[in-house]
């Protein structure tokens, strides 16, 4: 099956038309294969062809775990249609949540809070010191955890002797970080 040409077909069929339904913004080129968040890279497609589109752009690019984990957050609820279905229902339980909810503008009072309460929240470049506290703290948190693959192919990590039945630790290859095998 030729997947670009059906990625493609998808994309131009997006770029095309305008939709009057619920729909959901898609990158062409994905953000974490070098895609710009601007509005050239990106087209509103349906929840169903989102999901299509993950599932052509794990096969497109093997391997690459950012898209492997969207398309299994996707995959989670089932086929395309499942996953369309939801994703309706909770756009439209959050309309109903949201009706008759103040929007804005906000009072000058309201803005001068929300100003006072940013104050400080810029986010500095982290330290050498305290890059090598999050490592301490990420590997004492990861001691006594592993790494399982279930029986359906899924990973999870437990605690040391914690897994349910039927759960296999993977083996890290040494050759790559990012490479595992049940053994």
């Amino acid at each position: 099956m030729d997947y670009q040409r059906h990625y493609d077909l998808l994309m131009d069929r997006a770029r095309k038309r305008k939709l009057e339904c619920y729909t959901e913004g898609h990158h062409v080129i994905p953000e974490c294969l070098g895609g710009p968040d601007e509005k050239w890279n990106i087209v509103r497609l349906t929840p169903e062809e989102h999901y299509i589109v993950h599932q052509l752009l794990v096969k497109l690019n093997p391997g690459h775990i950012g898209l492997a984990f969207a398309a299994d957050q996707m995959g989670s609820r089932g086929s395309n249609k499942r996953y369309g279905w939801v994703r309706r229902a909770c756009a439209e339980a959050m309309s109903k949540k949201q009706k008759g909810v103040k929007k804005g503008p906000y009072s000058a009072q309201h803005r001068a809070n929300i100003s006072k309460g940013q104050l400080g929240n810029k986010r500095q470049p982290l330290t050498e010191e305290h890059k090598e506290v999050l490592r301490a703290k990420t590997a004492e948190y990861n001691r006594n955890r592993r790494k399982y693959v279930g029986p359906n192919g899924e990973t999870k990590f437990f605690k040391l002797g914690t897994q349910p039945n039927g759960w296999v630790p993977t083996i890290r290859s040494k050759a790559s970080s990012n490479v595992h095998r049940s053994p």
